[in-house]
């Protein structure tokens, strides 16, 4: 049975490469996406910069993460908003992975530019999964539907939560399983088990 899944992976995988991929057909359809992507990012950045210097984030979310990360980055792992250690509440490990980012620019702004990006990217690993299933074609109308979608838009406006960064890596994972890519597949399995503590499940 192992063996017989090893080469069914190796099949997939070669059925991915470029070789096997028509270019003509599908390089303006993939541009497309990445051009999309990019412009959800940006819109939604400036969107999310107006509303922030208009004051216009008045839930706990944003400010707790804020206050965590500094926090984090200076060895004070408690969050002052809600008055206990955040990680005992809910484990995001894979933020200190983050943290370096904030340092850069510690501002709450600074999460905010960080989950529109991952919102957006995970548009490209759902194409190349669709694209494999359905064609370039149908892969592109999903990665666009997608990027419309008013709950994602609501996710990018609605203070900041980490889970914005699961679709990303999910989406990464199963799109590593699919091309036999192992290595990557671990790797990205495991940044969605360190997102949050109940995503294993």
């Amino acid at each position: 049975w192992l063996t017989r899944a090893a080469l069914r992976m190796r099949e997939v995988a070669h059925m991915d490469s470029p070789a096997t991929v028509c270019a003509g057909r599908t390089d303006w359809m993939t541009l497309a996406v990445w051009a999309a992507t990019a412009t959800f990012v940006v819109v939604f950045c400036w969107l999310c910069f107006q509303k922030y210097v208009s004051f216009g984030y008045g839930d706990w979310d944003l400010a707790t993460y804020a206050q965590l990360a500094y926090k984090s980055i200076h060895g004070d792992f408690s969050a002052g908003v809600v008055g206990f250690n955040f990680y005992g509440n809910h484990l995001h490990l894979l933020l200190f992975v983050l943290y370096p980012l904030y340092a850069l620019a510690p501002a709450p702004y600074t999460l905010l530019v960080l989950q529109s990006l991952f919102l957006g990217l995970a548009a490209i690993p759902l194409y190349l999964l669709a694209r494999r299933e359905t064609g370039a074609g149908m892969a592109l109308g999903l990665s666009l539907a997608y990027l419309l979608h008013p709950a994602v838009h609501h996710a990018a406006l609605n203070e900041f939560h980490p889970e914005a960064l699961f679709p990303f890596l999910l989406l990464s994972a199963f799109y590593f399983l699919v091309t036999a890519r192992l290595s990557l597949f671990l790797a990205a399995s495991l940044a969605c088990v360190l997102l949050k503590e109940n995503f294993a499940l």
